[in-house]
């Protein structure tokens, strides 16, 4: 608790806030909207003493049909406050389960209040009349669902309440965690978060009933080790959001100081002679003066010095099953917004450098297709991708009498072939329409094609052949440099990760014949593969601290005597929770690979806590391994 205490204080995390419907003082109709046959009960059985009682404190009561009084939020609240006045048979079955919840979430939240006391912080409350604008509380615990019926309408109250907080104080948001006793929170977790604008290492959610228990604390620690780095990423989005307002305001003053005038003199000075419309040049060209503006914000830049700093050696485990899809952000970097093909003008060039083209099938070509387009299918296959590499100034006043393309396959996207090192012509991501699964492009650079500029409007208009995409110019012309030559090639922004959802399993070494048995099967983890193809398992913290469980669990007596030292020190110390929380190197070959501890324990060399491998099942191990042997990590890939 003193070591937590001193966590917290570091982080400067002083008070917390708990928002929950049970601190309401009286209910809503909304809380009363599941129970329909009780006010039927109600209103069927009311006697006129009855309504002469409820008359005295709500005059009205003859003026409102039933229908309506049940969702009159003065008549349920005044119902509630009297509800002593009135015979207990009546009133008591309709409050009957509200009564129950409420006083349910009080069990379980009183002691975690005593809790966070005891760790020196100042403890607040508050039901679903909040002042967003004055809460200054660096860490909220908030409900899911802000009243008894739990329904959907309910979480996007708390969302929206969750909303106002952060918006109010965008710099510094606070920490949160999310509770709640329905079942649905693990699943609607993810949304919540999303829609509450919250980011992963400042968010976690607990289920009520285990708010006493260890996991709370261990959530607590994690929160609070890496709030600053939290807060240098909160400062960074909301100077970003800001400061793109500021540059695009910028650039729009730019470019209304232009007028027709000026349009008409830049089209017969530049555009006419080149063959370029109006609109198409105004896009490329504030586009870049946007870009302009953007780099040169202040704000922008300053916070990202700040993320320069950002501990990432020790960072936190995902909160959530499965990663963010770093493929699309580089989809988005490699790629042109597909909107953008539609803004062309009848007089311009057919395609444009870097155009993606498809082949349609010769059986779902239909009756009108040209002798050009059968000639073209029997040298290009209809899975095949045509990049346009010819240059961008002769298609444009079509200096070239045909049009120069690359051929490329498209090859579905798995772990093992993300930013192959060994293939130079390659694009590593590439989405096809109507289809969920992830390409890569290897394109063949002794495989290119050539066409006509008129033959090849013909087969865009029949849609035999089909634009499917635009590479961003840089890309393209880093392709365009591997087909002529292979020197002077355009470096380009590192490849980010590839992310690969894996399953896990988790073993250990038994009593009899040293043969493996599984204490968890199916889990779900992240495989992020780098540049380099190594390879690293990520799990979510809920497998961390499932694993963790199942490990406290184990009969001891179940496992072979040669493990159990090294059992011990993983079950009863935190090297392993360390490891997986930072992620562990996944082997690239089959066999056992040990995991060691990314500490070194009184300047001996690390110690060895088990090992991970491609596939353990059935398999033994003897007497040298298995003193080694404290957890055994299977790896199933899910491709």
């Amino acid at each position: 608790m003193t070591d937590l205490s001193t966590t917290l204080h570091e982080a400067k995390i002083k008070s917390v806030l708990l928002i929950d419907d049970a601190y309401d003082s009286a209910p809503t109709p909304g809380d009363l909207a599941i129970d329909d046959d009780e006010w039927t009960a109600f209103f069927d059985d009311i006697t006129s003493e009855d309504i002469a009682t409820i008359k005295s404190f709500y005059p009205n009561y003859d003026e409102v049909d039933g229908d309506d009084l049940i969702n009159e939020a003065e008549f349920v609240e005044q119902l509630w406050m009297h509800r002593s006045d009135i015979r207990t048979e009546l009133v008591s079955p309709l409050f009957e389960r509200y009564e129950f919840d409420t006083n349910q979430d009080i069990e379980f939240l009183s002691p975690v209040i005593d809790q966070l006391k005891e760790l020196g912080l100042e403890c607040s409350t508050s039901g679903r009349s909040v002042d967003t604008e004055t809460i200054s509380a660096e860490l909220i615990i908030i409900d899911l669902f802000l009243s008894s019926a739990q329904t959907d309408t309910d979480m996007d109250l708390s969302i929206s309440i969750l909303k106002r907080i952060i918006d109010a104080r965008s710099k510094n948001p606070p920490l949160i965690i999310l509770t709640s006793r329905n079942n649905r929170l693990e699943t609607e977790s993810s949304y919540f978060r999303d829609n509450a604008g919250l980011f992963e290492s400042g968010f976690r959610f607990i289920p009520k009933n285990e708010l006493s228990k260890p996991k709370f604390t261990r959530i607590l620690s994690r929160l609070a080790r890496h709030y600053t780095d939290t807060l240098k990423l909160s400062n960074f989005v909301y100077a970003w959001e800001k400061g793109l307002i500021s540059a695009s305001q910028r650039t729009t003053s730019l470019l209304r100081r232009l007028n027709i005038s000026d349009f008409s003199q830049i089209n017969q000075l530049l555009l006419k002679e080149e063959g370029e419309a109006i609109g198409n040049y105004l896009v490329d060209t504030f586009d870049n003066v946007l870009k302009h503006e953007v780099e040169r914000e202040r704000s922008i830049i300053d916070a990202a010095i700040n993320l320069n700093e950002l501990d990432l050696e020790n960072y936190p485990p995902p909160n959530v099953t499965g990663s963010s899809d770093l493929q699309e952000l580089v989809h988005k970097l490699l790629y042109i917004g597909p909107e953008r093909l539609e803004l062309k003008q009848e007089e311009g060039p057919v395609v444009h450098f870097g155009d993606l083209l498809s082949l349609s099938n010769l059986e779902e070509a239909g009756e009108q297709i040209s002798d050009t387009f059968v000639l073209f299918s029997q040298r290009v296959e209809p899975s095949n991708i045509l990049l346009v590499v010819t240059p961008a100034c002769d298609l444009q006043r079509a200096g070239s009498k045909n049009i120069l393309l690359l051929v490329g396959s498209p090859i579905e996207l798995t772990s093992d072939n993300w930013d192959k090192k060994s293939t130079k012509e390659r694009t590593p991501i590439f989405y096809k329409k109507d289809d969920d699964k992830k390409y890569w492009v290897k394109w063949d650079l002794k495989h290119i094609e050539t066409i006509s500029h008129s033959e090849l409007k013909s087969l865009l208009q029949e849609k035999t052949v089909n634009n499917i995409g635009r590479m961003r110019e840089s890309y393209a012309l880093e392709l365009q440099q591997l087909l002529l030559s292979d020197i002077g090639r355009v470096g380009q922004i590192a490849t980010m990760p590839g992310t690969f959802n894996v399953g896990v399993n988790i073993y250990l070494v038994g009593s009899e014949d040293q043969k493996f048995f599984s204490i968890a099967e199916g889990l779900e983890g992240t495989c992020f593969v780098n540049k380099d193809r190594v390879k690293k398992l990520v799990l979510p913290e809920e497998i961390c601290e499932e694993i963790c469980s199942k490990l406290a669990e184990v009969d001891i007596d179940s496992v072979s005597e040669h493990s159990k030292e090294r059992l011990d020190l993983v079950v009863n110390s935190d090297e392993l929770l360390v490891l997986l929380e930072a992620g562990i190197d996944i082997p690239s070959g089959t066999g056992l690979t040990q995991i060691k501890s990314l500490r070194q324990l009184n300047g001996n060399q690390p110690l060895i806590l088990g090992y991970i491998t491609k596939g353990v099942t059935n398999n033994t191990v003897g007497r040298r391994e298995a003193l080694n042997c404290g957890v055994v990590i299977e790896i199933i890939d899910n491709q």
